[in-house]
């Protein structure tokens, strides 16, 4: 109910300007929830293929899951970006360089995309859920010819 609510004002207030709207979410826990079993799904994977990839050059190097590497307060509620720096600093322990790990973030997260886009379906919706009303509310917002 808040999302048709929502997608309804945005209509009123971009229809009474001349300008396009621009909405942006922030998707786990406004969009989906993450369920049991997410660790194992695409994007949960793509984070240590990323670390691997990028900045340990051996993409079968050994790894783990996010939550066998780090506690939840250190990815809970983080950023992709931050979860990468942080798994990079856990799995490369003493060889881990701040600013090259940083300078390699925009690599990293176009590694972590490319490794998601390269996977099933079934993989990309593991442990992910659309939370009630998010499919018709970005449905009635993809309608909007200025949204």
């Amino acid at each position: 109910m808040f999302y048709s609510f929502l997608a309804s004002l945005v209509l009123c207030i971009s229809q009474a300007s001349s300008f396009s709207t621009l909405i942006t979410f922030d998707v786990d826990g406004t969009l989906v929830s993450s369920s049991p079993g997410w660790e194992m799904g695409a994007h949960g994977r793509s984070f240590t293929h990323a670390v691997n990839s990028v900045l340990m050059k051996n993409d079968d190097a050994a790894g783990g899951t996010i939550p066998q590497l780090l506690e939840k307060h250190e990815f809970h509620g983080s950023t992709d970006g931050l979860i990468l720096m942080r798994l990079a600093r856990k799995m490369m322990g003493e060889s881990f360089d701040k600013e090259d790990a940083a300078s390699k973030l925009d690599l990293m997260m176009g590694t972590m995309y490319q490794f998601v886009s390269e996977c099933n379906d079934d993989e990309v919706r593991k442990g992910i859920a659309p939370l009630p009303g998010a499919i018709q509310t970005l449905e009635t917002l993809a309608s909007y010819d200025d949204v």
